[in-house]
Parts: C-alpha cells; structure tokens; sequence
C-alpha cells in the first residue's frame, strides 16, 4: 500500500501526538497524547500527554517487531505499551489513585496482511475503510462519543458567555473536563492507556477482510470535521471524503485555516482554537 502522513502541532506548545510508521512490520498506528488535569512537567519540559503518546509509540514499536515464534498481537501490544506507561509514571512519582494526575493516550494500530488487517483500538483515535464502491465505513468506535457532547456543550455554553478573561473560560471548560476523567475505564464511561489495569477492558481489537478495501484512514481527534454533529462525533465520513478529494496535508491545512479564522470558538464550540493533528493514510496501490 502507499503510504502517506501528517503530524502537525496544535494551540499547544507541544505536538502531544505520535504515531507508528514500520513498514518493514507492516505496522501503522497514531496515538494521541492527553494533558492531565493537573499538570506535570518532564525534565526536559515534556507534558504528560507528550510522554505518554511517545512511550506508548515506542513500545508499540519494540514489540511489534517480527519475533522467531511469530508476530505479538495488536492487543497484546495494548497491554505492553499501558503496563510500560504505569512503570514510567511510578517512576516519576505519579499518585496513581487520582484519575486527573495520570498520563494518558488514546490510540489506533493496524497490521497490514496479505489478504486482511488487524486492527486494534482504545478511546478516540480511529480507524477509517473507503470501499471501492465509495463506501465508507468507521471500523473502530469513537469511546469518547458521548463525553465529546457533553464537553461541546460546556464549550456552546462558553461562547455564549462573557467571561472577564481567557483563563475565566479556560477554568470553566476545564472543570467539565475533570469531570470527564473520572469516566475514564470505567463502567458507562470510556477507555484509554493510562496505565490502569480496567483499561484492558476497552481494548478494541478485530481483524478485517481487505477485499474491496480502497483506502484506509488512521486518525486523531484532531481531524474531525468542522462543527461535526454525527453519531461519532468526528465526522468521519466527511473527512474521508474530503481527504480523498483533497489529499490529506491540504485537507489538514484546510482544516486549520477554518479554526484560525474562528480563533474565538464561537461558530464551532470547542475546548481549543487547534488540537493536534495527526492521521496516516494507506492506499491500494
């Protein structure tokens, strides 16, 4: 398959995105980093959420790798790259008990077969299939769904809001969002790897016929389309199919002339003017 990617920087002052390109593995993935709550600073001035999304990669990248009695499974990978990340926040004396101080990051990882992909998945950053007939179908769940309304609301109920500063908005949102954490691996709520063991539970792993398949679309939240109100929150449908009629770097240069033109997030309520950006496209050669 031919390959192509993007990985562009948000409003942050740091890229919390990563991503996994091997193609001697066959082994393609994003993973998208997220900020906790309550801040934490690497030695070297790394978020949580850049430490997360880049251990997770790294690990997913060493054990990926082909071994004499065959290749781990995706899922098993899972598991690694969240036990390798509760071994690195011990480490740096995170207090594991609470949710807002964990690292995190969701991801999506794909093996390419001869005749099929496995595929697995935990919390937003998905997987998109475009058919030959031009069908297009979202092959791993968007967890975070029902929390993304939620938090769209709080940020529709910000623009309509005066506040007396940016940090008075910023505070208001970011108190929804330490609500959201509180669901994360749990019951009702949604999974992502931040080292907690009920994170297994929400690992989406499948394996996909590649008959018909045109194209394959690995994203992060970051790409979901303007103003998107779809069941999956992300508009993927929409992306897909303007992706394939732009190519993905102009899609993703689109799409961040549109949120610097409503750099107050009034028209498209959102948490930030930018989020990180980063997707992989594999197509049919």
């Amino acid at each position: 398959m031919r390959c192509s990617w993007v990985s562009i920087q948000g409003s942050k002052a740091q890229n919390e995105d990563a991503l996994v390109c091997q193609p001697e593995q066959a082994l393609y993935g994003v993973i998208d980093g997220a900020t906790a709550v309550v801040p934490y600073v690497g030695s070297r001035g790394e978020s949580s959420g850049f430490l997360a999304a880049h251990l997770i990669a790294d690990s997913f990248m060493q054990n990926g790798r082909q071994r004499a009695n065959g290749s781990l499974p995706l899922d098993a990978l899972f598991r690694q790259a969240n036990a390798d990340l509760r071994a690195a926040m011990v480490t740096a004396k995170i207090d594991l008990a609470r949710p807002e101080q964990l690292w995190g990051a969701c991801a999506v990882l794909v093996r390419l077969g001869q005749d099929h992909i496995e595929v697995a998945q935990i919390g937003d950053a998905v997987l998109a299939l475009l058919y030959n007939d031009s069908s297009i179908t979202l092959a791993t769940p968007n967890q975070l769904a029902a929390v993304s309304r939620i938090t769209r609301g709080r940020c529709r109920e910000a623009a309509e809001r005066d506040f007396a500063s940016l940090s008075e908005r910023h505070a208001f949102i970011r108190q929804g969002l330490l609500t959201n954490r509180q669901l994360a691996n749990r019951p009702g709520g949604y999974g992502v790897l931040n080292g907690q063991v009920e994170a297994e539970y929400f690992i989406v792993s499948r394996r996909i016929p590649l008959h018909n398949v045109k194209a394959l679309l690995l994203m992060t939240d970051g790409l979901a389309f303007p103003g998107a109100e779809s069941d999956d929150e992300l508009g993927v449908d929409e992306v897909v199919k303007h992706v394939q009629r732009m190519g993905l770097a102009a899609y993703v240069n689109w799409l961040l002339g549109v949120e610097q033109e409503d750099s107050a997030c009034r028209r498209f309520p959102r948490v930030k003017v930018s989020d990180d950006k980063t997707a992989i496209e594999l197509v049919q050669a």
